[in-house]
């Protein structure tokens, strides 16, 4: 079973990979969920990764991959959720995709 924090971090890590595609950054679960410091975040990740709900891919920014097969057992209350974005393949289409063009501004660039 899991904490209230836990559950509410987890609904939230959920939440917003749907949105953005990505998993939220320690900061912006920090104030999510009502933390005093990433210490916190960082203990509550640790809890739902030694229960199988998540991975984390440690040293890389943002790779959390929530894992289905704990949601379809009930234990959430999260039936038929969809499946949150693989954290490996969001990571290798962000380092092959080209950033946008920035738009032309009129200025020079600086010359030292």
């Amino acid at each position: 079973m899991l904490t209230k924090k836990q559950a509410e971090l987890y609904a939230f890590i959920r939440d917003y990979q749907r949105e953005h595609g990505i998993s939220p950054a320690f900061e912006e679960m920090r104030v999510a969920i009502d933390l005093a410091s990433n210490s916190g975040i960082h203990r509550l990740l640790n809890g739902m990764e030694e229960r199988g709900l998540l991975r984390r891919l440690h040293h890389r920014h943002r790779a959390i991959e929530l894992l289905p097969q704990r949601e379809a057992s009930g234990e959430l209350g999260l039936l038929n959720a969809p499946k949150p974005p693989d954290v490996t393949e969001l990571y290798v289409r962000a380092r092959t995709e080209k950033p946008p063009a920035l738009p032309y501004t009129g200025l020079k660039p600086r010359s030292w």
